[in-house]
Formats: structure tokens, sequence, C-alpha cells
């Protein structure tokens, strides 16, 4: 159409995001043809880890994708007195400063490759809390987010401070990357932001959004290009 880039947004977030998407390719030299910013964080971090991928097989991926596992991402420390149902409605958000930021630059454990082989089993209490993932029966709001699929890190945790729960299944990862270095992902963030907050603070955070993303959504939009049609 004229040589015209159209970059559609599907709100005033996304065109932000987008324009903050141009201003990044300019100060890296790239020619800007309508990606999100997102694409160039996953092109930075495959860069630097290429083909390391889990693959699970249908059960565990299944499993992954209950409602309550995925949702539970947007919860923060709650009151065990509260509902799920009561703080979708009621409850009012703050935001802790570098948060995401300082999970990924201080990780406890080394990042989990699951294999299609590793898969869900009964727990036995002799063989401790390895490192793995846990299916826990619970209530408990102010660490967990009730009965859930929680990294040993987090079990190992609630075990210190007595927050009652209790095991039911584990997840034993035979693969695991020691050497995942988040560390190196953002300093690459940094040092291509050339000095821009904005863009570095929205790289970090798209990047723990990218994390623990397990699906893609994609909308095909059609441009009329022959005015008597519009």
């Amino acid at each position: 159409m004229d040589k015209t880039l159209y970059v559609i947004s599907q709100n005033a977030i996304d065109h932000r995001q987008n324009q903050l998407a141009e201003i990044f390719c300019k100060l890296n030299d790239i020619d800007y043809t309508g990606e999100s910013l997102s694409h160039y964080i996953g092109s930075i971090f495959m860069d630097q880890y290429p083909n390391i991928f889990s693959k699970m097989n249908p059960d565990v991926y299944e499993r992954f994708h209950l409602k309550n596992v995925k949702n539970r991402a947007h919860f923060g420390k709650c009151s065990n007195k509260r509902t799920d149902e009561e703080i979708h409605e009621r409850g009012i958000s703050k935001d802790i400063n570098k948060c995401y930021r300082y999970c990924m630059e201080n990780k406890l454990e080394p990042w989990l490759l699951l294999s299609f082989n590793d898969c869900w089993s009964s727990y036995d209490e002799s063989v401790g809390t390895p490192t793995g993932l846990y299916v826990i029966d619970t209530v408990d709001q102010s660490m967990f987010k009730g009965s859930n699929i929680y990294s040993s890190a987090m079990v190992q945790y609630a075990e210190k401070e007595n927050i009652p729960f209790k095991i039911l299944e584990i997840l034993k990862v035979t693969e695991k990357h020691p050497s995942y270095d988040f560390n190196m992902v953002i300093t690459t963030f940094r040092e291509q932001s050339f000095g821009n907050d904005e863009i570095f603070k929205s790289m970090v955070n798209s990047l723990a959004g990218l994390i623990g993303k397990s699906a893609n959504k994609n909308t095909k939009r059609v441009v009329m290009k022959i005015r008597e049609t519009i």
C-alpha cells in the first residue's frame, strides 16, 4: 500500500510496545517491519541458548494447562480467608519494584528441561524434596496459591516456614541446565537499550512473561486496498 507500513495494535499498551520496538530497531540499526518487542527478546534469548527446549508428554502438558495452574501467576500474597473469586472481584494489587528481574537474576535452582519420559508419580516421603516439580494439597494463600503445581524451591521454603501442605505427586526431572543464566540475557537487553530505561524494563518484564507462556494466539487481518470496497 504505497510502501507504507501499517502496524495494528489491539490496545494502548500494544501500541506503546510497538512504538518501543520501532525505537529499539533504530537504536540497533535494524529495519523495522512491524515486529513486536517480544520478537527481538525471543531472538536475543535463543541466540544465547539455542536448541534448548522442553518436550513434555501429553499428560504433563495437559496438567500444566489446567486453569488454576495458569491463572495463579496473576496472584500475589493473599489472605487465607479469601476465595479466588473474592480476590479477582475485590482484590487491590500492589507492585513490588524489580520483582521479576530479581527472581531471574537470583534463581534458586537450575533451569529444568522436561523430556518426554518425565512423568508424574506418587510421592514417597523417603526421597525428600529433590529438584523437580510437585503437586501439593494446601489451603495456604500466604505463599502457595492453594492446591497446585510448585517447584522444589517453593516446597523447601514452605517446609522451612512451617506452612502446612501435603505432597501428592512428584515430577522427577532428569535433565537440568545449571548454566542457564538470565543475567547474560538481561545484560544484553541493557546494552541494546542504549540507556533507554523504558525499553529495558519492558524487555525484562516481557522476558518473565515469555518464560511462563505456554501457547500462542494469532490473529490474521486483511487490509482492503481498493477504496470502493471499504
